[in-house]
């Protein structure tokens, strides 16, 4: 079985790149990457930021702050940009125009392009645009270059734009000069100019339906073998994200446990933001503190566990249904780090024990520093938790749980590393002052509700 495989479709504007990409992406069970709405995330963000007219330095280091992800498939998708969906925002005229201009930086596509490649990991994914096939998925498994008529081109942009707010008093011959511009622009800029990509299949769309056009790619695909992508791999959902069966009947078997023989209390879920990104970071004093979170988050989690547990196939096999990632414990786990990363730039949550270790005294010791790695390159947030109780009812080199012993889970106020950042100036020491804000929230929950 091969590695998930990307298809690729360059061309210039109103080519009919993304019409067909949607219907490829939705025959075929692929993810479709929308390239342009990385572009115009980043345009309202620095619309957002007042800094569209900032210097290039600015607006390069504003990027560490910089947080999108989408949800979603096809026409139902939501693109979400610092937690709040701003699809409607992303499809303005203005947004769009803006982009157009962002877009021609070097640092400001270097990002983009380094987006794109995160949400491809692990995915099979159709994305198109105008240098997906030569610059940022070279070794793509399909690519393919499509063209037309600009005459053509131009009257379906018209078509397309027709009926979106804030074009209306477009008229036939704007679009086609403005079409023109973009195709000389394009073709003529110095960095990543729109080409046809080595080894491209090149289709002319003047004269063919779209049928007929992903019919032909469609059969290109089928000859390749893949495997399930990660976001197609399950088909329920929880609170909007996908899970397994076995992950909400872990979930459901745990809180009953935890609700008959522990009655357990949850305070603070309203700290936790809903379909965003977020790293749960938690005191560690028991093995029951993973499945005492994982049922009090609000939505769908992650999870680390250790090498050793994985040895077993059975136990593979359900940890992995549950969403946890085996971890060596060593600084250079570069895999797992990059699970993380990956987790929560594609919008995940993912639970963290930032100490490093398990102890038996509610005493929060200094934290690791791949904490601020995660929070830094995943570019999420950290809800400070406290667990409590865990370490009296299974204790570390304990057998068998004590029952009818109270546990607690207090999630508290959110803390943002790119803020601080902001706010220091310096990357060094607000990573520092990160992890001892980390730590002393999670303390002063602990003394607060012990």
């Amino acid at each position: 079985m091969e590695k998930c495989i990307q298809i690729t479709i360059d061309g210039p504007s109103a080519s009919g790149k993304s019409t067909v990409a949607k219907k490829i992406a939705k025959k075929l069970g692929f993810t479709h990457l929308d390239t342009g709405a990385i572009y115009r995330a980043i345009a309202l963000f620095y619309k957002q930021e007042n800094l569209l007219d900032a210097s290039d330095k600015e607006q390069e280091d504003a990027l560490d702050r910089f947080s999108y992800y989408f949800i979603g498939k096809l026409d139902d998708k939501h693109h979400y940009l610092d937690g709040q969906d701003v699809t409607e925002k992303l499809r303005s005229r203005e947004v769009t125009e803006l982009s157009s201009t962002i877009s021609t930086k070097e640092f400001v596509r270097d990002f983009a392009t380094r987006m794109q490649r995160v949400f491809s990991q692990d995915e099979n994914i159709v994305v198109e645009g105008r240098d997906t096939g030569s610059v940022v998925f070279p070794e793509a498994s399909l690519k393919f270059y499509l063209d037309a008529d600009p005459i053509e081109r131009a009257k379906r942009r018209f078509l397309e734009l027709k009926e979106k707010r804030g074009y209306e008093s477009l008229t036939k011959d704007e679009i086609s000069d403005d079409i023109t511009k973009r195709d000389q622009r394009d073709k003529e800029r110095e960095l990543s100019p729109l080409i046809c990509p080595k080894g491209a299949m090149h289709i002319d769309t003047t004269k063919l339906s779209v049928q007929e056009i992903v019919d032909t790619m469609v059969n290109k695909a089928k000859k390749k073998k893949y495997p399930k992508s990660f976001s197609s791999r399950y088909f329920l959902t929880y609170k909007g994200k996908k899970c397994s069966f076995l992950y909400l009947l872990t979930k459901f078997c745990a809180w009953i446990y935890f609700k008959v023989f522990h009655r357990f209390e949850m305070h603070g879920a309203e700290n936790i933001p809903l379909n965003a990104p977020a790293i749960i970071a938690a005191n560690h004093v028991s093995v029951l503190d993973p499945p005492l979170i994982g049922i009090t988050a609000p939505d769908v989690i992650y999870g680390l566990g250790k090498k050793a547990l994985f040895n077993s196939k059975i136990t593979k096999y359900w940890l992995t249904k549950i969403n946890a990632y085996p971890v060596s414990g060593g600084v250079g786990d570069r895999d797992m780090m990059r699970k993380v990363v990956m987790l929560l730039l594609k919008g995940q949550k993912v639970m963290i024990f930032p100490e490093g270790t398990r102890s038996n005294e509610l005493v929060v010791k200094p934290l690791k520093k791949g904490l601020a790695l995660f929070a830094d390159k995943g570019n999420a947030l950290t809800i400070p938790t406290a667990v409590i109780g865990t370490e009296k009812v299974l204790p570390k080199n304990a057998k068998f749980p004590r029952l009818f012993k109270k546990v607690k889970v207090i999630y508290g106020p959110p803390i943002s590393l790119a803020e601080i950042h902001k706010e220091i100036g310096d990357k060094k020491r607000a990573k520092e002052i990160f992890l001892e804000r980390v730590r002393e929230a999670i303390q002063k929950l602990i003394d607060k509700h012990k």
